[in-house]
């Protein structure tokens, strides 16, 4: 069963990524990339926290958006909530595609956005990956 709300979730225990159903606007097609930039930092066994990963995850989200150039409402990937991507996401998007520098200071923002909401409280441990099974 996925998350109510969640277009996308990965399971690291198991090495898999639900769907809600196939991917076909450019929302649910980001939530899929986000959960997507989670196996990728499991298959590599990056020992990073959970701040760092999500932090990752919806960086990567957002440039996606942005070169898809959506218009409408924003959905959060993996929420209960109908929530909108930090706003600093997209900021930090936006300069990296512009080749400009991102500033230590924009990526605690994003760090500080995702603690202000229950779902991540979880941020400070330690991303549990151990490298997707074969």
């Amino acid at each position: 069963d996925i998350s109510s709300g969640s277009e996308a979730e990965y399971l690291q225990d198991i090495d898999t990524i639900l769907l809600r159903h196939r991917p076909t606007d450019p929302y649910s097609k980001s939530a899929v990339l986000h959960e997507c930039i989670h196996a990728i930092n499991d298959m590599n066994k990056r020992d990073i926290t959970n701040a760092n990963n999500e932090k990752h995850a919806y960086i990567f989200q957002a440039l996606y958006l942005r070169k898809l150039k959506p218009t409408g409402d924003i959905i959060l990937a993996g929420t209960t909530q109908d929530r909108r991507i930090p706003p600093v996401a997209f900021e930090i998007a936006d300069r990296i595609r512009e080749h400009r520098y991102v500033s230590l200071g924009s990526v605690m923002q994003l760090e500080t956005a995702l603690r202000s909401n229950t779902e991540y409280a979880k941020l400070s441990a330690k991303s549990p990956n151990d490298g997707i099974r074969k």
